[in-house]
């Protein structure tokens, strides 16, 4: 009997946690910091969907005509998310969907052309939603349907079409965006090896280059880039320089607008959150605009348990960027 009761209470076990589960998670104490309101942060836990493991969730997209959230993992996969939303808060998130992006020929991703890490949408002249995907490891950006159906390659410059110029092959094209009027940017995780540590880019796909300064954190990289209503870039960057040093988590605006490409940007920190400042935070690497001035961004747990993958919405005040013109950059 003893025996069967442990046989029972191990399967009831395994079953809760194989059942997907959205909880609360608490950031931090305070629910603002600088220039932005944390509105919702939800643990996501799901067991997968079609044999896709819902882990290493890289960047997020929201499509507001089809009001789905993508998320795209690194292992290639792309999970359609359906959000329970009211009053600025996130009460809920479910896998709805869930496919493996497809090459020209339409085989399933694998190995090193699988490791996808930047996501965004445009619409086509039919209203259509068109997924974009940045990549490391084999560096370029695809278009895709939401069905994971590959629709054509982008042509990018040449420094960004060949591994050998990167710090190295997992410090590749992490985040894109399409941007209402310079089209898709891109940008690398580090700086090319041509290029100081201390300067970051923002390329376009026509061969314009934004310069800006890093964040002072140790280690800072790009991991993510959205559009704000003023058409300035918002930057996601994250710090992580081992277990010595804090994790720090920056967004920041660049004033593409009024910057002339190839030259030094104005860079306005929006938000600065660390462990050092005991911030609950983890590898955040996704950014996308969900409405008015509220943002989403995720972590990529790296497929580790002692990780989560997390989903935070915040707000942005419309004073850190309305009037740019008039802001204190660095």
């Amino acid at each position: 009997m003893k025996i069967l009761w442990i046989l029972v209470f191990s399967t009831f076990v395994s079953a809760c946690l194989a059942m997907p589960t959205v909880m609360d998670y608490l950031l931090s104490d305070q629910s603002k910091i600088d220039s932005i309101h944390i509105l919702s942060s939800k643990k996501l836990q799901f067991k997968g969907f079609k044999d896709l493991p819902f882990d290493g969730i890289s960047d997020l997209a929201w499509d507001e005509k089809q009001q789905i959230l993508y998320a795209i993992s690194d292992r290639a996969a792309l999970f359609h998310l359906k959000l329970n939303y009211q009053d600025k808060k996130i009460h809920n998130v479910s896998v709805i969907a869930a496919y493996p992006l497809k090459n020209k020929q339409g085989d399933i991703l694998v190995s090193d052309n699988a490791d996808a890490e930047g996501l965004d949408l445009s619409y086509n002249e039919k209203g259509e939603t068109i997924l974009h995907v940045s990549f490391e490891q084999t560096p370029r950006i695809a278009q895709y349907t939401p069905t994971g159906e590959w629709l054509k390659k982008i042509s990018l410059p040449k420094p960004l079409s060949q591994i050998k110029y990167y710090r190295s092959s997992n410090k590749a094209l992490e985040s894109v965006v399409h941007h209402p009027r310079h089209g898709l940017l891109t940008a690398t995780e580090y700086p090319l090896k041509q290029y100081d540590m201390q300067q970051q880019r923002i390329y376009s796909r026509s061969g314009k280059e934004w310069i800006i300064p890093t964040s002072d954190a140790k280690n800072s990289a790009i991991t993510a880039l959205s559009i704000l209503p003023n058409q300035n870039v918002l930057i996601l960057e994250r710090a992580w320089a081992g277990f010595l040093h804090p994790l720090v988590i920056t967004l920041s605006e660049v004033n593409i607008n009024n910057c002339v490409p190839n030259t030094i940007c104005s860079v306005k920190k929006i938000a600065k959150l660390s462990t050092a400042d005991s911030w609950r935070l983890d590898n955040f690497e996704g950014l996308t605009h969900f409405k008015k001035d509220l943002y989403f961004m995720v972590s990529d747990n790296n497929a580790q348990p002692i990780q989560s993958t997390l989903l935070v919405l915040f707000e942005i005040q419309k004073e850190a960027y309305q009037d740019s013109s008039k802001d204190e950059f660095y």
